[in-house]
């Protein structure tokens, strides 16, 4: 096993490496920019569970050599995790089907209804900039530091371009037909917030996108009767896709935005 423990030592640059050079080599060829930040904000949470799962020592010798006998490990799999937990609930939600049993049991009634609204991946970009180049080489454009073509076919639009983020009059001119058109009596927020910038962003970053959206929303809407109630999504958190809840309060970006939706969900709710 200590011949297996140097083979795999130094696994982290090895891996970053390989992942650097593949992504500038196909999939990011006109920039690889994208590719040094995102492997580089990524690799300190992938590599880590790469070394203690597939590429640990006494793992990859006992499953994919099968030098070494091993009993520490077992296929686990979702679906049969699923079917345990459920079989531990109310009858009524043992086949995984309440919501059906629910319409039809409230099926013909005479029923006060409440409308609602649902956002998400809204993504506004504040940095978007009118005239920017909004077909440039990386995966958002329509910024300031993209240049400012001549060609009218590559001037980004005042309502934004399909290769960029919102600008922020798109949300606020929805948040409008919301409250003068729509009147819902509620509004679900599941983030989403932040621009697609994810290999160059940061917690400050991205936590400030929610901030400013929340600021947006409440500007329009606090007059109203409208309840919002937000959630976070993937992309409001720092590195994109990571939550982590092992240590309370640790979330930068929650810990961030969640005192400002005080005045639309309960203490106990944020906590």
């Amino acid at each position: 096993m200590a011949e297996f423990d140097k083979l795999f030592s130094g696994t982290k640059d090895m891996l970053e490496t390989v992942a650097d050079i593949v992504c500038a080599d196909y999939v990011m060829k006109q920039n690889d920019t994208v590719c040094h930040g995102a492997v580089a904000e990524m690799g300190d949470v992938l590599v880590p569970v790469l070394e203690q799962s597939l590429l640990d020592p006494d793992y990859f010798c006992s499953e994919f050599l099968g030098q070494c006998s091993s009993k520490n490990y077992y296929f686990f799999e979702a679906e049969g995790y699923v079917d345990t937990i459920l079989k531990t609930k109310p009858a009524n939600i043992q086949n995984d089907n309440y919501l059906n049993s629910l319409y039809q049991s409230i099926k013909g009634q005479n029923r006060k209804t409440i409308k609602a609204v649902h956002i998400s991946d809204v993504h506004v970009d504040f940095l978007y900039a009118v005239g920017s180049d909004a077909k440039c080489n990386l995966p958002l454009c329509c910024r300031a530091e993209n240049g400012f073509p001549t060609d009218p076919e590559r001037q980004a639009p005042k309502w934004g371009s399909y290769l960029c983020d919102i600008p922020p009059t798109v949300l606020e001119n929805m948040l409008e037909f919301v409250k003068s058109d729509i009147k819902p009596d509620m509004l679900f927020w599941t983030g989403d917030n932040s621009p697609h910038n994810v290999w160059s962003n940061d917690n400050p970053e991205v936590t400030e996108a929610t901030a400013n959206i929340t600021r947006i929303i409440q500007a329009h809407l606090d007059s109203t009767n409208i309840s919002v109630y937000p959630i976070q999504g993937n992309h409001d958190t720092w590195p994109v896709n990571v939550q982590d809840f092992s240590d309370p309060y640790t979330n930068i970006p929650i810990n961030g935005f969640s005192g400002d939706w005080l005045d639309w969900l309960e203490p106990e709710t944020i906590a």
